[in-house]
């Protein structure tokens, strides 16, 4: 059973799928599976947060506050990796629409695949935290607007920093 699980969990993190007639496979890192999953990414993350942002309490704040600090000291890529997707979180908690988040929780768990093999490959040092900074004080500021835009930018910035970063392999 325990390995069942863990499959499962692997699974739900895209880093396994399974097939017929074969069992667990190992899922492909690909350019074309990366920019699918953050033109996905997108299009859902602004809505979650635009939706979630008039409901986000000093707590949420200092949450999300504190996840950044978290990053900025973390040097282990799992637990990076896991920091960067509760930070997104935290900002979409209060969306109210559990079948939204959990769409954004499934393309932020496969992403982190993404990131994890960008940060092995080119170094820690590419954790837009500048950006994560920005997004944080649109959010505590209640803009809604310059948030979205910032979370985009932040989301197509990975995206194209990925795309390089395959077009060099």
């Amino acid at each position: 059973m325990p390995v069942r699980e863990a499959l499962r969990q692997l699974e739900a993190q895209a880093l396994v799928d399974f097939a017929p007639h074969k069992g667990a496979v190992v899922t492909d890192i690909s350019a074309q599976d990366a920019a699918d999953n953050y033109a996905i990414r997108a299009a859902l993350e602004p809505a979650a947060l635009r939706l979630s942002l008039p409901a986000l309490s000093a707590d949420d704040f200092a949450r999300a506050e504190g996840l950044l600090a978290e990053m900025d000291t973390e040097l282990d890529l799992p637990r990076l990796g896991d920091l960067n997707r509760r930070f997104h979180l935290t900002l979409y908690a209060r969306a109210g629409r559990p079948r939204l988040i959990a769409l954004v929780e499934q393309h932020l768990a496969a992403a982190d695949r993404y990131l994890r093999f960008h940060f092995a490959a080119l170094g820690r040092e590419h954790m837009a935290q500048d950006e994560h900074t920005a997004l944080l004080a649109a959010c505590r500021a209640g803009d809604g607007d310059a948030a979205a835009r910032i979370l985009t930018t932040h989301i197509e910035t990975a995206a194209a920093n990925m795309q390089a970063f395959f077009a060099r392999r």
